[in-house]
């Protein structure tokens, strides 16, 4: 399904509700999703998509959940669907339904929501997250957390501070996306949102910059984040563009 506001076009799909990409003029903000080569193995990669209940793996297998969830996975019905914006939702009479909502505005502005309740009887652990794909233009990127930058690409050098080894980093401040030759892209997070991570196994295509709501590696702690009985869970990230 297209979206399309000023500038910009982006294509989202009811399979768990992920941006294909965004595209403001010729130049790819996040992705294209596409199947690349890693290690031998075809795998999807540039797809952004929340992680639901669960970012990474750890503690998943207690509860026989792929890395980063379900919900990437899972074909939702689409509740709305218009120029600007798409809004899908988990079918009813599940314990926990769930709804995802992306918009995109006149002012290069792309929101991203998951919204979900806890209908069952029992408390139940979640760590959502939201796994963007930024794509490297050919002057490269970085990433700035607070004051400081925390990592960056650059053509002809090897990237600093970015790998396959994913770098968890508290959330101090604002975060930044600068695109060389392209622009800069500021995220709006929540204070719910105390962490982001630094991934990429093709660093020259595309770099992850995470934010998770909580913190990585507490699914299912007794000390992590639990949902309990008819709680609601809302976590937002706004991007705001600015073209170079």
């Amino acid at each position: 399904m297209w979206l399309t506001g000023g500038s910009n076009r982006v294509l989202v799909s009811p399979q768990g509700g992920s941006v294909l990409l965004w595209q403001h003029r010729e130049r790819f903000i996040l992705g294209p999703a596409r199947t690349v080569k890693v290690g031998g193995e075809l795998k999807l990669r540039g797809e952004t998509h929340w992680c639901y209940p669960n970012f990474g793996s750890v503690g998943a297998e207690k509860y026989q959940l792929p890395k980063h969830g379900w919900l990437r996975d899972t074909v939702l019905a689409t509740r709305a669907h218009g120029t600007v914006h798409a809004h899908f939702a988990r079918l009813p009479g599940f314990d926990l339904p769930v709804e995802v909502i992306t918009s995109i505005d006149q002012d290069d502005t792309l929101r991203a929501s998951l919204s979900v309740t806890n209908r069952g009887e029992e408390r139940v652990p979640i760590l959502p997250a939201l796994h963007p794909y930024f794509a490297t233009p050919e002057d490269g990127l970085a990433v700035v957390v607070g004051v400081g930058m925390v990592a960056r690409v650059y053509p002809g050098q090897e990237p600093w501070q970015v790998s396959d080894r994913a770098r968890v980093l508290e959330r101090t401040g604002d975060v930044h996306v600068i695109l060389y030759g392209v622009g800069i892209v500021d995220l709006s997070l929540p204070d719910n949102c105390t962490h982001v991570v630094v991934w990429s196994d093709r660093p020259e295509c595309y770099v992850c910059v995470e934010p998770v709501f909580g913190k990585p590696g507490t699914f299912g702690d007794p000390d992590g984040r639990w949902l309990e009985q008819d709680e609601t869970a809302e976590c937002d990230a706004v991007f705001h563009f600015t073209p170079a």
